[in-house]
């Protein structure tokens, strides 16, 4: 595991720091500290200025500097800023809190008739898929009226989110991969500005009034349960899938040649890209690129360029295959500017060398607003994480160069 590590159960917008979770806020912005070492979040989201989270089946609710429990055993928990409420689960019994009145009302029965044995939550806040002990599948959401709606498979492996940026995670598309294969989700009031949409390429199904399902392919001889990863591409649609091997696939637009060739590719079906050695960590960029860790710590991006976007690569145009950016790696996170200000500059990211000094990787947008250039000591990230870091002698000598 790398200094900067993610969980499977856990929403894109929780990031683990030496085992550490950190919640990445968007206004005001930074990375915040969530939990101790070896904590599992499970959630985390503001209601009407009050930060909510699940930490360990517990449910917390912090107001300025107070701090309260609302509720242990705590199975799922999902939060409706709009009304000011926050949903949970407990022993299979759906939980209205009240942001307002700090009061709780719990539905008559539960909504599925098994234990509930697993969770995935989305970075929404807004639903939720449950894994029972009779070996079933259901997601549950904000609005469905205490009612479940079934979802193939028996195992969940895999739950994440589409979104043009962290920020605006809201009614959107999913990406849900069962141990009965890879499906897309969408709610109905999605509107999507790119042509190709690679959830959209399946058979569908309507699964609620408002949610259809759509069953998409996977590569070839690749089997659900040997999916590490899979990313999802933010301004334009092409998804990305690592798997345990270390090998990568997309499928999806070319238009930058996000897909790692120049070659005119079917968006319907999945190709591999030629990476010289097996990827560990995959971390799709907002724009339509894709950067790839390999196992031996070489950083990789291929994707969008123009006008030497990315000035780390080097060139003045589209990078066609993956093109080695950066050395002695040891993980990366896509943080989308938290640590500065959200939204106008989303093309940031941090890593980690191996001697665990953060540094920034960036584009022009960046750049323009902030004096820091490319691989350069990421201070004010290293500020908001220091107390999770390993103070070894590089890090330290790097840090006293920094500051004095």
């Amino acid at each position: 595991m790398g200094i900067i590590s993610f969980r499977r159960d856990s929403p894109d917008s929780i990031v683990y720091v030496n085992n550490i979770p950190y919640y990445i806020r968007f206004i005001p912005s930074g990375f915040v500290r969530i939990g101790k070492a070896g904590d599992h979040v499970k959630l985390a989201g503001y209601i009407s200025g009050s930060f909510y989270k699940l930490v360990n089946n517990t449910l917390y609710r912090t107001e300025g500097q107070n701090e309260d429990i609302i509720a242990r055993g705590v199975q799922a928990a999902l939060h409706d800023f709009a009304g000011r409420c926050c949903v949970f689960i407990k022993n299979g019994i759906v939980h209205y809190y009240s942001d307002n009145f700090k009061s709780i009302t719990p539905s008559d029965t539960p909504i599925v008739n098994e234990n509930i044995t697993k969770v995935f939550h989305a970075t929404s806040g807004r639903n939720v898929v449950l894994q029972t002990s009779d070996n079933k599948l259901y997601l549950f959401y904000l609005g469905s009226t205490n009612e479940v709606h079934e979802l193939p498979g028996s195992e969940c492996y895999l739950y994440k989110q589409y979104a043009p940026s962290l920020s605006k995670y809201i009614k959107s598309k999913y990406i849900l991969l069962t141990n009965k294969g890879l499906y897309g989700l969408k709610y109905h009031g999605h509107k999507s500005t790119a042509t190709c949409f690679p959830i959209e390429t399946g058979n569908r199904r309507k699964l609620t009034y408002n949610i259809d399902i759509y069953k998409l392919p996977l590569p070839d001889n690749v089997s659900p349960d040997h999916v590490r990863d899979i990313g999802t591409g933010y301004k334009y649609d092409t998804l990305f899938l690592l798997t345990n091997d270390g090998e990568v696939y997309s499928l999806g637009k070319n238009t930058y040649y996000q897909r790692g060739t120049t070659k005119k590719l079917d968006p319907h079906k999945w190709n591999q890209i030629e990476y010289p050695e097996p990827i560990k960590q995959i971390c799709a960029s907002q724009y339509p690129g894709l950067f790839a860790l390999s196992e031996n710590g070489n950083l990789y991006y291929h994707g969008y360029n123009e006008g030497s976007y990315y000035s780390f690569t080097g060139r003045k145009s589209n990078v066609s295959k993956p093109l080695k950016i950066a050395e002695n790696v040891d993980s990366i996170c896509a943080a989308f500017s938290a640590v500065y200000s959200p939204g106008e500059t989303g093309d940031c990211f941090y890593y980690f060398d191996k001697q665990g000094i953060p540094r920034i990787i960036a584009g022009k947008t960046f750049f323009e607003k902030h004096f820091i250039k490319n691989h350069d000591f990421a201070y004010d990230f290293y500020q908001q994480v220091s107390k999770s870091l390993i103070h070894s002698q590089p890090l330290i000598k790097t840090v006293l160069e920094y500051t004095c």
